[in-house]
């Protein structure tokens, strides 16, 4: 399993599907980061954004499927 990432040290890939941490929340979401807007995007909530990285502390990429 890959280990957390800090979003102050890198950030995903534009749209690229990972889990995320939400700090304030302490909740931990599937979504996309959307490099224009500079926000995190919720699956089936498209027009929902996580404002900010203030409140995105941490991000990981999925694991790879079962074989």
């Amino acid at each position: 399993m890959s280990e957390w990432i800090s979003v102050n040290n890198e950030l995903p890939k534009d749209r690229f599907e990972v889990l995320f941490y939400i700090a304030e929340l302490c909740q931990i979401e599937l979504g996309k980061y959307n490099e224009v807007s500079k926000r995190w995007m919720l699956p089936g909530r498209e027009h929902y954004f996580v404002s900010g990285n203030n409140w995105v502390t941490h991000w990981m990429p999925l694991p790879e499927p079962p074989k």
